[in-house]
């Protein structure tokens, strides 16, 4: 598949690769549809992994932790 770096990643305008990573050396890429929701990626995070889902995650859309005006807690 064709990648367009200069839009974040974006796959032929269908889905999106995400890079997540637990640390050096360990990391992740998740293709993930651009329609899907942000607790679909934290699912697909979470398998990712294969961790447990047993507490609550965010995702901070500012980019700066603990930002709570952007934050997204599921």
């Amino acid at each position: 598949m064709k990648t367009d770096a200069a839009k974040g990643g974006e796959i032929m305008g269908k889905s999106y690769v995400f890079s997540v990573s637990l640390g050096v050396g360990c990391y992740r890429h998740i293709q993930i549809s651009k329609k899907a929701t942000l607790f679909q990626l934290h699912q697909a995070i979470i398998n990712a992994y294969d961790f447990d889902d047993d507490h609550a995650h965010v995702f901070f859309m500012s980019n700066h932790w603990w930002d709570r005006y952007t934050a997204y807690v599921f």
